[in-house]
């Protein structure tokens, strides 16, 4: 079951969006990024200059690809 069909079977509407991840987190490798991607059903990833915590470490950068999904919806 993927996370669009439960959000979307469910009333709650799916917005055009991208998973976020640190360009230099060494646990995401681009195989492992690509399946969390497509877990999602996102459009595509926001590689952001940051490792593991992005919240942590790129707290504006990821405000900003917020403002630029959020403007596509």
């Amino acid at each position: 079951m993927s996370w669009p069909s439960v959000v979307g079977g469910g009333g709650v509407p799916v917005v055009p969006g991208a998973s976020g991840v640190g360009a230099q987190d060494r646990m995401l490798d681009r195989e492992r990024r690509a399946s969390v991607v497509s877990a999602l059903g996102a459009d595509g990833e926001l590689l952001l200059p940051a490792k593991h915590y992005l919240q942590e470490d790129q707290a504006p950068a990821i405000a900003g690809a917020v403002k630029r999904i959020a403007a596509l919806a």
